[in-house]
């Protein structure tokens, strides 16, 4: 079951990780929303975006935009800090 539930994530980072790493400003002129759902069902729902997350990264966001409770376990959003390593 483990390995179903981490298959979207993957094929999602296989998909996304080449496009663009994170929400950055975006040079085309269109901003890319992502709304994601809290694990919690009391805390309201997160628009993710270049200006509320510019370091979370873009298939990070998707997969856990993705996640729905008895199919697709939560994910943690993963960003990159200063230095450029990738942290939860």
């Amino acid at each position: 079951m483990a390995e179903l539930a981490a298959c979207p994530a993957t094929k999602i980072r296989a998909t996304l990780a080449r496009e663009a790493p994170a929400l950055a400003p975006p040079p085309a002129g269109r901003i890319l929303n992502v709304t994601v759902c809290p694990a919690d069902t009391n805390e309201p729902p997160r628009l993710l975006n270049y200006l509320t997350a510019p370091n979370a990264l873009i298939w990070s966001a998707v997969a856990a935009s993705s996640a729905f409770p008895g199919l697709y376990p939560a994910q943690h959003i993963l960003a990159r800090n200063s230095r450029g390593e990738i942290v939860r």
